[in-house]
């Protein structure tokens, strides 16, 4: 297999391409408390890639107002690379203001185009700059660093993954690294497509409950993958227990969820579908919004189900599909809590860095911002949150800052 990037070519070796079914036939577990138990994490194969794509200058933008455009880029990314491999089951994790993703190295001709075409809507419709690189998963295990995924039920179904591993580390330092990043960067030259189909933005902006959304993020500092877990563990275990969850510390519920009114200019989705917010075929998107939010408020408020599709039915879903807990090497989390909950939750975490466990970061906001991507309307459609102005990417202001001066 010849892999191409930034003008360079190195042959890696690659399994058979039965290994595309990899992330699909992993057992999925339904306990996100359980999430480091190790025995629910499998190899990566070397005959996958490792996909990175943030928002350059990401914290600038969203200090400057542009926190839904950052979003829709972050999500966008996601998009775009399953929809050029709609056959193969894509793990990813959405960071805020980009994903990490995995693919079948089989796939590289239709990865990278895609990839292409992500960088250039972004560029042309929002004016961001969308950092993309792919770093061979052989090159990683060559080079000693294990890459693992494990695969969490979040409900009957949506699955999302949560990778461990220093290789995960590894790779994003080697993307965003000047010096070594020409290597696994995509180049501007080749073919170039993006097909955006599933991305979604239709419902409001949904409150807090409780009286904030806090979007957290926690890093365990030892060496030891084993004390590292124990750290998690135990940090997932004290969130869990203070914010209630599963249930009471989600940022969505039913009675929260509206959608946008008819007269919203839908700009953000049919820019990235289209590329522009005029154009003829940006009006017809538009348009098609339109007539299927009218649609959509008369089933929700009638309870009528109308061509398999049950209003009810959608909404449960869209609570129990909500991406609002992750794991990659990272613990990300965004929850709904009381102010006292936060205090007791930053207590803990305060304590934790104090003794040299973890380092972390927080950020609240009143409301929580959804991002969809529906690939039906039955069953399989995901719901990515993020907290008003900030949100992950404000939260690991605090990490960054903090791990700079160590």
């Amino acid at each position: 297999m010849r892999y191409e990037a930034a003008g360079l070519c190195v042959v890696y070796s690659v399994q058979p391409v039965s290994d595309e079914t990899f992330y699909r036939e992993l057992p999925a577990f339904e306990t996100f408390a359980n999430v480091c138990d190790a025995g629910h994490y499998h190899d990566v194969p070397e005959s996958w890639d490792l996909v990175i794509t943030d928002v350059k200058g990401s914290t600038k933008a969203i200090e400057a107002g542009r926190y839904k455009d950052v979003n829709a880029a972050g999500v966008a990314s996601i998009v775009v690379v399953r929809n050029c491999m709609k056959d193969v089951d894509i793990p990813f994790v959405f960071g805020g203001d980009g994903a990490t993703l995995m693919t079948p190295s089989s796939r590289r001709d239709s990865l990278f185009a895609a990839l292409r075409g992500l960088r250039t809507r972004c560029r042309d419709a929002y004016d961001l700059s969308m950092r993309v690189g792919v770093v061979p998963i052989a090159r990683l295990k060559s080079a000693g660093h294990d890459v693992a995924i494990a695969r969490f039920a979040a409900s009957p179904n949506v699955s999302f993954a949560m990778l461990r591993g220093e290789g995960i580390d590894i790779a994003e330092d080697w993307v965003k690294d000047d010096s070594q990043a020409a290597e696994f960067h995509v180049s501007e030259e080749g073919e170039s497509y993006g097909i955006f189909e599933g991305f979604e933005c239709r419902w409001k902006p949904i409150p807090s409950q409780h009286g904030l959304v806090a979007s957290i993020i926690v890093k365990a500092l030892s060496e030891s993958a084993s004390e590292r877990n124990a750290v998690y563990s135990r940090v997932v275990n004290e969130i869990s227990g203070i914010a209630l969850l599963p249930d009471e510390g989600r940022p969505i519920a039913k009675k929260t969820l509206k959608m946008l009114p008819g007269k919203t200019n839908f700009d953000a989705e049919a820019i990235l579908k289209t590329g522009s917010v005029d154009s003829e075929d940006a009006v017809a998107v538009k348009t098609k919004i339109r007539k299927q939010l009218r649609i959509g408020k008369v089933l929700f408020a009638t309870g009528i189900t109308v061509g398999g599709f049950n209003p009810k039915q959608y909404k449960t879903e869209m609570v129990a599909n909500t991406d609002f807990r992750k794991f990659d090497n990272v613990l990300r989390m965004h929850l709904d809590l009381r102010r006292g909950q936060l205090d007791r939750l930053k207590h803990v975490l305060q304590q934790a860095e104090d003794m040299g466990q973890l380092v972390y970061g927080i950020h609240t906001a009143s409301e929580t911002l959804m991002t969809c991507v529906v690939d039906s309307f039955q069953g399989s459609h995901a719901h990515f949150v993020d907290g008003a102005a900030g949100g992950y990417a404000l939260a690991a202001k605090r990490i960054k800052s903090l791990l700079k001066g160590r």
